[in-house]
């Protein structure tokens, strides 16, 4: 019952400062622009996550209060959300130079890092705690860029976050997931569902930086508490994300492109302007992320080497639907 209540309070909470925001501030406050880039055409405001943000990262820390949760892992989780929160906020307000926001978020994965007991380890015996720690701030950044570069659409981010959060918060209410990643994941997708009415096709408003980036770094630590158990599992609920994100890197760095510069080539990007409508599109994005999500669940209960052919699966099922966007794009074309 207390996972429901989470979701339900996170959902009401975030709703309710949305619709107050949206009524009290100016019109053009963190209005974002149309450029080339966009996939909005009319006026839209990032102002979704100065509500889903704060909502999220009160849950986490009320709880830890409460007994919930390791209180070090949820106050270095809301620390580093909380910079975050404010370094985004920063740049869609300034647009920060990359280099500024890249040290930013670094300096957020070391100070969630820093909280955590040197007891959790995912490779305790094959590399120094140091090294280690090192190598998931890399991971936690990629996460939080992966998660901030996906959020280009409307209702994006809840079908490949949100939905992946909701089920694993679920599966930890009925005893299938423990308690620091369930308790993150009813914040976090909570905080998103409460977005998602305001985020609806044709969305005039959108989570901004000052959510995705904050946003990012929590499912980031719910990925990592979940490869506690089993990294292949981990992975599985945003195979989606993951898929499309790295085939596009690849794909831009095949084509010798700048991989660090701003773009606008992911698949699904690519198949909203080829005509696909949006509601399409998120709706294979959520059905993706249900589906592998539910596979991380059976993977974590039944371990390996079930766990490697969940991953096969839901890794399969995610690369198919980037590869059918980007075809339906090419095709499109022709």
């Amino acid at each position: 019952m207390m996972i429901l209540a989470l979701l339900f309070g996170g959902f009401v909470t975030t709703a309710g400062l949305l619709a107050v925001f949206n009524r009290v501030l100016p019109a053009d406050f963190l209005a974002a622009a149309v450029t080339a880039r966009s996939n909005h055409s009319g006026p839209a405001r990032q102002i979704g996550g100065l509500a889903a943000a704060p909502v999220a990262i009160a849950v986490m820390v009320a709880v830890a209060f409460a007994g919930g949760v390791d209180a070090k892992l949820a106050f270095g989780a809301a620390a580093g959300a909380t910079l975050l929160a404010v370094l985004g906020l920063l740049d869609d307000r300034r647009d920060l130079a990359a280099g500024a926001k890249l040290a930013g978020q670094f300096a957020a994965a070391f100070l969630f890092l820093w909280f955590l007991e040197p007891g959790l380890r995912l490779l305790p015996t094959e590399i120094p705690l140091a090294a280690e720690r090192a190598l998931i701030a890399v991971a936690l950044v990629w996460w939080i860029n992966m998660t901030n570069f996906m959020d280009g659409l409307d209702l994006m981010v809840v079908a490949g976050i949100g939905v992946p959060h909701a089920v694993i918060a679920l599966a930890g209410a009925a005893g299938m997931v423990d308690a620091a990643p369930t308790i993150l994941s009813a914040a976090i997708a909570g905080a998103l569902f409460g977005f998602a009415p305001f985020n609806l096709p044709p969305a005039r408003v959108f989570l901004g930086d000052s959510g995705s980036l904050a946003l990012g770094l929590l499912s980031g630590a719910v990925a990592l508490m979940l490869a506690m158990r089993s990294p292949w599992a981990a992975l599985l609920p945003f195979a989606f994300f993951l898929a499309d994100s790295v085939s596009t890197i690849v794909l831009r760095a095949l084509r010798r492109e700048n991989v660090f510069a701003a773009h606008s080539s992911h698949a699904y990007q690519v198949v909203r302007r080829a005509g696909r409508p949006v509601p399409s599109i998120v709706a294979e994005v959520a059905l993706v992320s249900l589906l592998s999500g539910g596979l991380a669940i059976g993977a974590m209960r039944w371990g390996s080497p079930f766990d490697v052919a969940a991953f096969a699966c839901g890794g399969a099922l995610a690369a198919a639907s980037v590869y059918r966007m980007r075809r339906q794009a090419l095709a499109a074309k022709r």
